[in-house]
């Protein structure tokens, strides 16, 4: 109950936008097929033709001959539901307009590779069916979420006589690097987050677990962990990629070697850092001496054995750096040892762009390329800076990135993406959520969202994440999926409409017109809740009276110091 009230009333305002978006017109031949089904990401292409809705069967089911897929459809089976609310919206018989039923076939359901063409699907009518065709479990999936968004647009059915989408992506890997390692985010809000990238379409998940602050993964070196705020063991690991796996998403392990590497100081008795008079350097980049490249081996081994990925992310930024006592060479093969210790069948090292640069003729050259943050990415991605790598993965700016201008530019850099660019993916930091000590011993200033580091604050450090990435990470998502050159104003409508169809479906975002921070919400500033939770409930109870009795705009002024610290 507790839930659903929290929703109720963080889906104020957005209720008022989201409704304009559901009661636009049926589809219609004289229309066109863009502007019929605020379908986002956008399929390459949609047609909806014929003036009359088709209810679901009150019984309708989904169906497909894949044991694998009896989970996600179960789950789907209930969003439907949720968003079929009204009986009335259901046709209590078949009929010949009725839609009874959806089957999915998939044709190569153990594809090992996440390839565009792996990821395509098709949804069509078929006299009482809709039939869907994919290659993938992950098709699928792609598929019964643009279902469910074709759902929302016509009030519960589908809004036309003929429907037919065919749908594929442009990138291979369109993810988000969430920072792990600096703020510790719980299951809670690593689920949400999940959610919310599936309704998008994204892919790929990287956790960035390792960090000035600290090391979050369960290894044999229980010293590493033994004194954390907040870990992830091997059976949560195991659990959290079998609940990404059934949404589409994969996740990735995220480092940064040799640097960044202060999380490792517990374990002092097996490895060494360079030494320095410089507080950022002291105790924050690996040495090169055989106790550090053992110990090093197994932790990379050992976080591999919790994730099934195609790559393992080592870093490099500054894998050509000089630190304290150690040469650039020393640096070097300390990170070339990280590259050489991904020997999982399967998976392979990813690295920056400059460690790609000042590496080229160690590294192999699939070697998966992540352009820089910050650095004109796109652009650049698949020129010089990498020249001869067949895999690069352009970056978005590092997130929250500010103002609503910027998100727009994150869908237009993906004009000038290289030939060689197979992913894209935003990075979102945590660490103006530090408190200074645990993240980072360069830090002469105490990061501006520090209050959100205990973890007496999951709630609003949850909803600070949550609502600093979406909806901008919408706009990038809609550009690695299928990019089109639509105008600006068209752009900013159909994220608002996705925006709002993510707020219905339960997810944390911030609304329209308005703008979330690690922070702020809208203008509140997030608020400690240290208070006994019955205080929090008895609050929230006075601002759901509220929300019974005054109109949604007057609601959100009156609740939203409550929503913003669900």
């Amino acid at each position: 109950m507790m839930t659903v009230l929290l929703r109720l009333a963080g889906l104020a305002v957005v209720v008022v936008v989201a409704s304009l978006a559901l009661l636009a017109p049926p589809c219609s031949a004289a229309d066109s097929a863009e502007t019929i089904i605020n379908v986002w990401p956008q399929p390459v292409t949609q047609t909806c033709t014929g003036q009359s809705p088709r209810k679901l069967w009150q019984s309708f089911s989904i169906t497909s001959t894949q044991d694998s897929l009896s989970p996600i459809i179960a789950r789907y089976t209930r969003i439907i539901a949720d968003i079929v609310t009204d009986k009335d919206a259901w046709a209590p018989k078949k009929s010949a307009n009725s839609i009874n039923g959806m089957v999915i076939s998939v044709s190569q359901p153990a594809i090992p590779d996440r390839e565009p063409s792996a990821e395509s699907y098709t949804i069509a009518t078929n006299d009482n069916t809709i039939a869907v065709h994919t290659p993938s479990i992950a098709g699928a999936v792609y598929a019964l979420e643009t279902f469910t968004q074709i759902l929302m647009e016509g009030q519960g059915a589908v809004p036309c006589d003929n429907l037919e989408v065919r749908d594929s992506p442009t990138l291979a890997n369109r993810g988000l690097v969430v920072d792990v390692a600096s703020r510790y985010l719980d299951l809670q809000t690593m689920h949400e987050l999940i959610d919310s990238m599936a309704m998008l379409k994204l892919n790929t998940l990287g956790m960035h677990f390792s960090d000035y602050g600290a090391f979050r993964v369960a290894t044999r070196y229980n010293e590493l962990t033994d004194d954390l705020n907040g870990l992830y063991p091997g059976h949560v690991m195991s659990n959290l990629q079998e609940y990404a796996s059934q949404r589409g998403v994969r996740l990735v392990p995220h480092m940064e070697l040799p640097s960044h590497a202060s999380g490792f100081q517990p374990a002092e008795d097996n490895v060494f850092f360079c030494t320095s008079d410089d507080v950022y350097t002291e105790k924050s980049v690996l040495n090169n001496d055989a106790s550090t490249l053992s110990f090093l081996g197994d932790v990379i081994t050992d976080v591999l054995t919790h994730f099934d990925t195609p790559y393992f992310f080592v870093g490099g930024a500054d894998a050509a750096a000089a630190a304290g006592n150690c040469t650039v060479a020393d640096v070097k093969r300390v990170f070339l040892s990280a590259v050489s210790s991904v020997t999982k069948p399967g998976t392979k090292a990813a690295v920056w762009d400059m460690a790609a640069a000042a590496l080229t003729k160690q590294l192999p050259k699939d070697t998966l390329v992540f352009a820089t943050p910050g650095s004109k990415p796109v652009a650049t991605a698949g020129s010089t800076i990498v020249s001869g790598y067949r895999n690069v993965n352009a970056s978005m700016p590092s997130l929250p990135f500010a103002g609503e201008g910027a998100s727009q530019d994150s869908y237009r850099d993906y004009t000038a993406m290289g030939p060689s660019v197979t992913g894209a993916a935003a990075t979102f930091f945590t660490n103006a959520m530090c408190e200074e000590q645990p993240c980072g011993s360069n830090s002469t200033i105490t990061p501006p969202a520090s209050f959100l580091a205990p973890r007496t604050q999951d709630r609003p450090a949850r909803n600070a994440t949550l609502s600093s990435l979406f909806p901008r990470v919408t706009y990038m998502a809609g550009a690695a999926w299928n990019f089109r050159n639509i105008t600006a104003t068209d752009l900013r409508q159909r994220v608002y409409n996705f925006n709002a169809f993510m707020a219905l479906r339960g997810a944390q975002v911030c609304p329209n017109s308005c703008e979330c921070t690690l922070e702020h919400y809208c203008k509140d500033k997030y608020e400690h809740y240290d208070a006994e939770i019955k205080l929090f409930e008895a609050g929230f109870i006075f601002g759901t009276v509220l929300a019974t009795t005054a109109a949604a705009s007057v609601i959100f002024l009156q609740i939203r110091r409550f929503t913003s610290a669900r």
